[in-house]
């Protein structure tokens, strides 16, 4: 069996796309399906596609739900920072050296600030976990409306296969329950924008991630092979606009080698190049 390729294994990923979003209970992008399939493709060699994607897709989900379920990092920093600060101020009390006095002030200035912070921050988590428990609670009605709608449509297909006689209260189930579904899912559309909206502004960022995208799928390769993140995501139209630039940080004085390298590259790039030439 052949490997299939980057766009047979989106198409996969995305057949497979709710059944992970239930498991996980979270948000999958379509972006970060794309990405997992051209990063594992490009990145990973020693597997195949789309099992690497997949396992890439799955592995994030996994990494952004048991976020949800612990302390966010920057409120962890902070507080492993409070705890140094504490322990230093304690370690100072008794000492009555003049610089002890001052290193004293110092610390203690430090620890407000942190103080602060750490209030603004566990202020900013307590209303993000409120918005999420709205947006999880429907998640759920909906997915048990989904299956009940699933299960009665299949009773009553049977029933039609069969030749026998679907009840008018089987159809006014259907009926009921196809209006539920729709409610719940505008319904949960509308409490993920406003909880995408009340916690995010322009100068504070989200302490929850709620969705997997390109960025947290780059995560898990990065660790996986060791490249850095932001050379994962930097578009095809970046890396050719920035050649010089990198080549040069590796070649001292081959300013002009350099620029007809890069040329030749961007013309093939874009389709200019004499297929006759090398």
């Amino acid at each position: 069996v052949n490997e299939p390729s980057v766009e047979d294994t989106i198409a996969i990923l995305r057949g497979l796309k709710e059944r992970y979003e239930k498991h996980h209970n979270i948000k999958i992008r379509d972006s970060a399906l794309e990405a997992a399939a051209t990063l594992s493709d490009r990145y990973i060699n020693d597997r195949f596609l789309p099992d690497k994607a997949i396992d890439l897709v799955d592995e994030a989900a996994s990494r952004v739900s048991l976020e949800l379920h612990s302390v966010p990092t920057e409120i962890d920093v902070l507080q492993r920072r409070l705890t140094r600060l504490e322990l230093a101020a304690r370690q100072l009390a008794e000492e009555q050296e003049e610089h002890a006095a001052k290193e004293r002030d110092e610390i203690q200035e430090e620890m407000e600030s942190v103080k602060r912070q750490l209030a603004e921050l566990n202020e900013q988590w307590e209303a993000e976990k409120l918005g999420l428990g709205d947006v999880k609670g429907t998640r759920q009605a909906l997915e048990q409306a989904e299956l009940e709608y699933s299960q009665l449509e299949a009773a009553v297909r049977e029933k039609q296969s069969s030749g026998q006689v679907v009840s008018e209260q089987d159809y006014q189930k259907l009926f009921e329950l196809d209006n539920k579904l729709k409610k719940l899912r505008s319904q949960l559309e509308q409490e993920e924008a406003a909880a995408e909206k009340s916690t995010s502004t322009e100068t504070k960022a989200k302490l929850l991630r709620t969705e997997v995208g390109p960025e947290e799928i780059a995560n898990i390769v990065s660790s996986w092979t060791g490249v850095p993140v932001s050379r994962m995501l930097q578009t095809e139209r970046e890396k050719l606009l920035s050649m010089e630039s990198a080549i040069h940080r590796r070649m001292i004085n081959q300013t002009e080698a350099v620029a007809a390298v890069s040329n030749a590259v961007r013309r093939s790039r874009s389709g200019l190049q004499d297929k006759n030439r090398p």
